[in-house]
C-alpha cells in the first residue's frame, strides 16, 4: 500500500477489526507517535516536484518513440 507502515490497516468488512484498531490508536500514545513519525517519513517519498519529473520522463519517452 502507498502508506506502507505509516498507517493502520484493517478489514473494512469487520466491525470487530475496525474497533480494535481504533482502540489501539486511541489508547496507545507510543504507538500513535510511532505511526505519526512513520507517516511523516513516508510522505517525503512523494512531492509535486518528483511527480512532475516522472511525468516529464514519460512525455519525453512518448515523444521520442520510447516505451511509456
Amino acid at each position: 500500500e502507498i502508506y506502507d507502515d505509516g498507517a493502520v490497516y484493517f478489514d473494512a468488512s469487520s466491525v470487530q477489526d475496525i474497533a480494535e484498531k481504533l482502540e489501539l490508536v486511541a489508547r496507545d500514545g507510543a504507538y500513535r507517535t510511532r505511526l505519526s513519525e512513520r507517516a511523516k517519513k513516508r510522505s517525503t517519498d512523494f512531492s509535486w516536484a518528483h511527480c512532475a519529473e516522472k511525468t516529464l520522463e514519460v512525455y519525453d519517452r512518448a515523444l521520442h518513440g520510447g516505451t511509456v
